[in-house]
């Protein structure tokens, strides 16, 4: 499978599996604003303008949000751009360091396990 169609069906990055798309963590951002307001889909589809099925599609990623789109919705929910983007960037950090300590720890285990290894040869040779 390419990394594309990965992306496009899992919506996790290739290179980093456990951190998603912008798309993604956008539209999750979108999502839990709508509901904490207690609005459906169809509220806000209604108020922009379209069907329920796009803004369904734009809150799981499954449609790239452009300028215009962000634009709109925001401020049918009454938050900013600024917003969405602050708490998503803040989310990819804690995912980035996550993923860069269970690196950090696989990378001990993998140096204990060469020392290990290297012991048990030693022993082997030794008469």
């Amino acid at each position: 499978m390419k990394q594309t169609d990965k992306m496009a069906t899992t919506g996790e990055c290739p290179s980093q599996p456990n951190i998603k798309p912008l798309r993604y963590r956008v539209g999750a951002r979108l999502r839990q604003s709508r509901k904490r307001q207690g609005l459906t889909l169809l509220d806000v589809a209604k108020r922009c303008g379209t069907t329920q099925q796009t803004i369904q599609r734009l809150e799981t990623g499954n449609m790239s949000i452009d300028m215009e789109w962000l634009e709109l919705i925001t401020g049918v929910l009454d938050i900013s751009i600024a917003e969405i983007f602050n708490e998503t960037l803040a989310q990819s950090h804690f995912q980035r360091a996550e993923f860069h300590a269970s690196l950090a720890a696989f990378d001990i285990h993998i140096q204990q396990l060469a020392a290990h290894t290297a012991e048990i040869l030693t022993k082997a040779k030794q008469p």
